[in-house]
């Protein structure tokens, strides 16, 4: 009794302390957050009323913490008559209203420019809080198109491969020296006018250069501080300039060796041009022309000669060409330009077996089967070109100019190219189950639906459905599930991929709850009725989107795996299946070889394999060694900077011991994990002395 009253009073006291705390921490939380973004002017220009809002909470809680250093006892601070505490309730209100209209304003933002969709809020409000700089995209834009990092502008200087400095191109061709030149990192002054945008830079240091016509000024007008109205049409410029690179990689096919050919145009232009003549090539010899160069594409031949016979002869062409680049990635070569090449070895040792497979099937006509089963390219503005009814049939042609239809089929599908930027990237080795993915996933594009690819780790899920879709030029966005995901997280995602024509790829999908999961396949349903019936526009969510039909969800998943949720059914009928097993690593070992250089390809992928095997029976079965595929690409990547540095060594190229680089290489990579974990003299002593020997 003596202190019951009190003790209310220090009860209330507490209770007032405790809730002022609450809403000050909440009220400090969104200060925080946005005290860096109204300090910025081009936010403030962008949103007044939010700012003089801001401005009136920034004082009050500036003269809060004054007030609360002054008098530093909590209880006597936070019970002064409650003003404190609707001061900070007050406070949160103006907050939550100012970070309402700021998501409002970023969703303008993301649906002016689609691919903003892909960038968390932070950076895209730290990218529009200097949107009066261009320079500040530079960070970001690896997030927004596939293969650009770097904007070239007219203030920067190119440096070529020899060294020297050019100034940039007022006109360059996409086959010039120039447009595969690397960039100076001398950069402006932030906030300065740099220019014209004169070219995009990969990530490997390859410049496409944009046509004069084309050339984005970011400063200019109506542009300036607006990221998401220039870098729309500096995508627009992309698009035009890879269709202009293609067409000049065609365009000088014939008039120069192959080997120089493609090195003097950018990669994917060449490899795109390389699959134009091949599938021109193929239906001319199945419908019995033959192929002379540039002199005429097309002849009808003597009588006598046979569909069979042409079909050799491409064979024996298709080798010769091979064996042609081969050489030249045996020499010294920049690291970039031994990537393309590499990627032209991969496309061409496939476009080779593929003729021997037709010549072995007999195959004399353009609309059997093993033909159309093929990834075959169409450019369909080239005269007397037809779109392939039932996914083929028509002429090819591959002529000087390419138009704005260039299709891609396979069976029954066929997709427009969509003329992204990829730079010089790798290519997945095609084996008989990499097609069978290929077939299965355009056949569910071209039904607007969804692809599954499911398998064990390892099996090259992700890096088919990645290898697709540089196949067909168009950005794919990898997403990696987790438990954590929520409907509203996977709603933007989704709005990003309608509006853009973007893929999306979805690892261990089986991992998001079962609850987002229905959710989720509602989502996609919207999306795929909107394509199914061919509508520009659609609502998503209470949003009116733009639909491109280029858009497409891949799933993939690792059944049984534990922590993975069994999808749903109505999910499960948005998608089709493709079961991935282990891909055939000797094949995938030979042809990595035979891009690395390496003439002996065969008998080291052979032995190669037949070391890795021996390693899964006789070493450590521990859950964390692998010794399948992820094994073999480790060690054709050692393998091939050994051979490297022995081409440095030796005069003579007929003199490298490849067999001995292979072994090496396979060593390299598996004494780390052994001796670390397993008997050095015992077992890694066998595996050594085995790869010695070239077993």
């Amino acid at each position: 009794k003596p202190v019951e009253e009190a003790l209310a009073n220090l009860l209330v006291s507490l209770r007032i302390a405790t809730d002022t705390l609450d809403a000050w921490f909440g009220v400090q939380r969104g200060w925080l957050h946005l005290q860096p973004l109204f300090a910025a002017a081009d936010i403030v220009t962008a949103m007044p009323a939010e700012a003089r809002r801001f401005a009136a909470i920034d004082r009050v809680w500036r003269q809060t913490m004054m007030a609360a250093a002054a008098r530093p006892n909590l209880l006597r601070f936070c019970a002064s008559g409650g003003r404190i505490l609707e001061t900070m309730r007050e406070s949160a209100r103006h907050l939550d209203g100012i970070l309402r209209n700021l998501a409002e304003l970023l969703e303008a933002k993301r649906l002016a420019f689609p691919r903003f969709f892909f960038l968390a809020d932070d950076e895209l409000l730290q990218l529009l809080s200097r949107a009066r700089d261009p320079r500040a995209v530079q960070p970001h834009l690896h997030k927004c198109f596939e293969g650009v990092v770097r904007l070239v502008f007219a203030g920067d200087a190119l440096r070529a491969d020899g060294g020297a400095e050019l100034a940039p191109p007022a006109r360059a061709a996409a086959g010039d020296e120039e447009g595969s030149g690397e960039l100076d990192e001398e950069e402006a002054e932030p906030g300065a006018d740099v220019g014209l945008i004169l070219a995009l830079c990969s990530a490997d240091g390859e410049v496409l250069p944009l046509e004069t016509a084309q050339q984005v000024d970011p400063n200019l007008g109506f542009r300036k501080g607006r990221a998401e109205t220039w870098l729309g049409e500096v995508e627009a410029a992309m698009r035009r300039a890879v269709r202009a690179a293609i067409s000049t990689a065609v365009a000088a096919r014939g008039t120069e060796a192959r080997g120089a050919w493609a090195l003097h145009h950018t990669s994917q232009a060449v490899i795109v041009a390389n699959a134009l003549f091949w599938t021109a090539d193929v239906e001319t010899a199945l419908a019995g022309e033959a192929s002379f160069g540039t002199e005429s594409r097309r002849r009808i031949v003597t009588e006598g000669a046979s569909v069979g016979g042409l079909m050799r002869a491409l064979l024996g062409r298709l080798g010769a060409e091979l064996g042609e680049v081969v050489e030249l990635v045996r020499g010294a070569l920049p690291p970039r330009a031994r990537m393309g090449l590499g990627a032209l070895i991969v496309r061409d040792v496939h476009q080779r077996d593929v003729v021997s497979l037709l010549v072995a099937h007999g195959v004399v006509a353009a609309l059997e089967f093993d033909w159309q089963a093929q990834l075959r390219y169409y450019d369909m503005d080239a005269a007397g070109v037809e779109p392939p009814a039932g996914g083929g049939g028509g002429k090819a042609a591959a002529g000087s100019a390419v138009g704005g239809r260039l299709h891609v089929s396979m069976v029954s599908a066929t997709r427009p190219f969509a003329f992204e930027y990829l730079g010089t990237t790798t290519r997945l080795i095609v084996t008989p189950l990499t097609d069978r993915c290929y077939q299965t996933l355009l056949g569910a594009i071209h039904l607007n639906l969804g692809g599954a690819p499911e398998g064990p780790a390892g099996t090259g899920k992700t890096e088919t459905v990645k290898d697709l879709a540089k196949a067909v030029a168009t950005q794919c966005v990898v997403f990696n599930c987790s438990e954590g995901l929520d409907v509203t997280a996977m709603g933007q995602f989704f709005k990003g991929l309608a509006s853009c024509g973007a893929w999306s790829c979805f690892d261990e999908f089986n991992r998001i709850d079962v609850e987002v999961l229905s959710v989720v396949a509602q989502q996609i349903l919207s999306i795929q009725i909107a394509l199914g019936g061919g509508v520009g526009v659609f609502s998503f969510e209470g949003t009116t989107l733009r639909l491109h039909a280029g858009c497409a969800v891949f799933i993939t998943m690792n059944p049984g795996y534990a922590g993975r949720a069994e999808l749903p059914d109505n999910l499960q009928a948005l998608f089709r299946p493709c079961a991935m097993m282990m891909p055939d690593c000797a094949l995938i070992a030979e042809i990595s070889l035979h891009a690395g250089g390496f003439h002996e390809a065969r008998t080291c992928a052979a032995k190669l394999v037949g070391c890795l095997r021996l390693c899964s029976e006789q070493l450590s079965s521990r859950d964390h060694y692998d010794w399948g595929m992820r094994a073999v690409k480790a060690v054709i990547i050692a393998a091939a900077v050994l051979k490297a540095q022995l081409r440095e060594r030796r005069s003579s190229v007929d003199s490298l011991p490849e067999r001995a680089s292979a072994a090496r290489g396979t060593t390299s990579v598996a004494e780390e994990p052994v001796n670390v974990n397993d008997n050095a003299d015992g077992e890694s002593g066998e595996l050594r002395r085995r790869s010695s020997q070239g077993e």
